[in-house]
């Protein structure tokens, strides 16, 4: 009987022990439960605040690029492309006395407002803004991938501050990684034409238009290339291509690129890419299938009626003076500035730049073999300035 007894006092004891156990478990779990939700509750707005930056600074960017560039910047490369064959590409470019217009010449000296221009015209069809196309100034060189993009649009990255790429210098590099011309083995594949016409066919507002615009800078170190590209395997008696360059006062240009690099470029340097750029594009003038037009940024902006109307006749299409004046007063997304040289012209000026200069001297011999008409050595007069040794730094190397 002591021995039940003992034996039921154990079980109640042990009952009680696991049941207290038990409890005190209970209880440290709901301590922990209400720690945690004490300390949930003592997250503050300032303790969010990083996390709520990088969301802010996030979806800022994604809206300021979508703003700029549209949807098509977020797809990728080819997601609206045509599926036409190379055969169907070349009988409908040899069609209807089709043209293919393409537009070059250096960086920062008109194309985009020369471009803005042209394309009001009703019987032209080109690419829309940045917006439609995601490719900055929607130059058609940044969209493709049958020739070299120069680098252009990448002039602030780590790894390129050393290279001949970008605004300013591409025309530096070597010749053969420039000055593409009806030699290189691209420019006979049919394959490239499709490739090249699928890909921009999407953003003409009218693929069957009489006259197609293409613009980009480069345009004008790569036109024999582009020539031979848009005219392969033609059985057309005319070449569908035409060519418009367009150019600027050297110093006027030099100064319009140090304001977009912000002076990574050095200024004998951005005078020497204009040369280069220049004497490819004037010595493969002639070499052209059909006859180039050269249109000075200067007598655009002084006569823009006259310019414009005298492009028109060339591409032959209406030049009334009805449709200049539409496009120049009601179409234009801005005025034409009529002296857009003047606030270099006077920064230039106001250096006290010695004319008498040695190095002034050289490069007004090698700009005068260019035949463009630009005079540096009189381009201030009218200024009134003291000679200043000491301000021709940037002419020096060049």
């Amino acid at each position: 009987h002591q021995w039940k007894k003992s034996k039921i006092e154990r079980t109640q004891r042990a009952k009680m022990t696991a049941s207290s156990s038990k409890h005190q478990e209970r209880r440290q779990q709901k301590q922990r439960q209400a720690t945690k939700k004490k300390r949930k509750q003592k997250v503050t707005w300032l303790e969010l605040a990083p996390v709520l930056a990088i969301f802010g600074i996030t979806f800022g960017v994604i809206g300021y690029v979508y703003c700029m560039y549209g949807s098509t910047f977020f797809l990728p490369p080819g997601y609206f492309d045509y599926k036409w064959t190379a055969e169907q590409w070349r009988e409908h470019l040899d069609a209807d006395g089709r043209t293919m217009l393409l537009i070059g010449g250096p960086h920062k000296s008109g194309t985009t407002i020369l471009w803005d221009a042209i394309r009001q015209h009703p019987e032209l069809s080109s690419f829309g803004d940045s917006f439609d196309t995601g490719v900055s100034y929607s130059e058609g060189i940044l969209m493709q991938s049958v020739y070299p993009k120069f680098g252009i649009g990448m002039e602030f990255r780590r790894d390129n501050a050393n290279k001949m790429e970008g605004l300013g210098k591409y025309a530096l590099a070597n010749e053969n990684l420039v000055h593409w011309t009806e030699d290189r083995p691209e420019a006979k594949q049919m394959e490239n034409l499709a490739l090249l016409m699928n890909r921009f066919a999407p953003f003409w507002d009218n693929v069957n238009a009489t006259v197609l615009v293409e613009k980009s800078p480069p345009n004008a170190v790569i036109s024999r290339f582009l020539d031979a590209l848009y005219n392969v395997n033609s059985t057309s008696n005319r070449p569908v291509t035409k060519f418009l360059f367009i150019t600027r006062h050297p110093i006027a240009n030099a100064y319009s690129h140090e304001k977009v690099l912000l002076g990574q470029v050095k200024f004998n340097h951005l005078l020497e890419n204009y040369v280069k750029v220049h004497e490819y594009m004037i010595n493969d003038m002639p070499k052209l299938r059909n006859r180039p037009k050269l249109v000075r940024l200067e007598d655009f902006a002084m006569k823009p009626s006259e310019t414009l109307k005298s492009i028109f006749e060339w591409l032959g299409v209406d030049s009334s003076d009805e449709i200049v004046h539409d496009i120049l007063y009601n179409k234009l997304s801005r005025p034409v500035d009529h002296d857009p040289n003047a606030k270099y012209r006077k920064i230039w000026c106001e250096k006290k730049i010695n004319k008498a200069n040695e190095a002034i001297k050289a490069f007004q011999k090698r700009l005068s073999k260019l035949k463009l008409g630009y005079d540096i050595v009189g381009w201030c007069d009218g200024y009134s300035f003291d000679v200043d040794e000491k301000s021709v730094d940037e002419f020096q190397e060049f």
